[in-house]
């Protein structure tokens, strides 16, 4: 939150200017920013297919044994299964963090069932 209210680069020192980021941002014109962040996501996602089915193709021959595999593929499949576990964590209808913040900041006088199936009326 501090750097938002700050001018901080890489070649200058940090200098407090307020809300003037936030002033810029809703003067700016944002169609640049969807086109930058639109190429970045297909670029990236088109790179991370390609690059997975060429690991795939080479692991068939490459790696015989299922052990090696396994071993090769866990680094990729452990950020994912702890960031479930992250996100479950955080909406979970008795200890989530998220719920624990609303009422320690009083907006909420009881923790919220995020995960809960939405009934039918």
């Amino acid at each position: 939150m501090w750097y938002s209210l700050t001018n901080t680069t890489v070649a200058t020192p940090r200098r407090f200017i307020g809300l003037q980021n936030f002033v810029d941002v809703a003067r700016s014109d944002l169609r640049s920013g969807r086109r930058n962040t639109l190429i970045i996501g297909v670029i990236a996602t088109a790179a991370k297919i390609t690059l997975s089915v060429a690991l795939a193709f080479l692991m068939l021959g490459a790696f015989p044994g299922a052990v090696s595999c396994t071993l090769f593929v866990l680094p990729w499949t452990i950020p994912i299964a702890l960031g479930t576990i992250a996100y479950k964590w955080m909406f979970h209808s008795q200890y989530s963090v998220l719920n624990w913040m609303l009422i320690q900041a009083g907006i909420l006088d009881q923790g919220i069932q995020w995960l809960r199936a939405r009934s039918r009326r």
